[in-house]
């Protein structure tokens, strides 16, 4: 998965995250350096915040969208209605949304709802964890 956090703090801990529940992920901090990956790499999930420095995530989203029509993304962010309201104006397909601050029990329940195909969701249905197809997207 692609993660798009200016915030290298929060990047580093999210990626931490995923990759503590099996997951990989790539973290840039710019729209430019996360178009330069996604043109060599396909990705089967887009983690961006949706303000970032001069730039919002979700024109990249749209952009990337544009080349991996299925991707599916999860907005995350602390204030941002307008562009969430834009977003959901201007998008189909499997999308989420995260308010900061999350947990990270938070994020991996959004993760395994994006991604109910992925190996590691099969792995873990028999598990105790929240049932990917009881969430509903706002």
């Amino acid at each position: 998965m692609l993660l798009l956090e200016d915030n290298p703090m929060v990047g580093s801990l999210v990626s931490d995250a995923l990759t503590r529940a099996g997951y990989r992920a790539d973290v840039c901090q710019s729209i430019a350096s996360a178009r330069e990956r996604s043109v060599a790499m396909k990705y089967d999930l887009l983690i961006t915040d949706v303000v970032l420095l001069g730039e919002f995530g979700t024109d990249f989203a749209l952009e990337l969208r544009g080349l991996q029509p299925t991707l599916p993304v999860l907005l995350v962010s602390g204030y941002a209605d307008v562009e969430i309201s834009r977003w959901r104006d201007n998008v189909n397909g499997r999308s989420a949304f995260l308010a900061k601050p999350f947990s990270i029990e938070a994020l991996l329940r959004e993760v395994r709802y994006l991604l109910p195909e992925h190996p590691l969701v099969s792995m873990l249905s028999d598990r105790a964890v929240p049932a990917v197809n009881q969430h509903k997207p706002g």
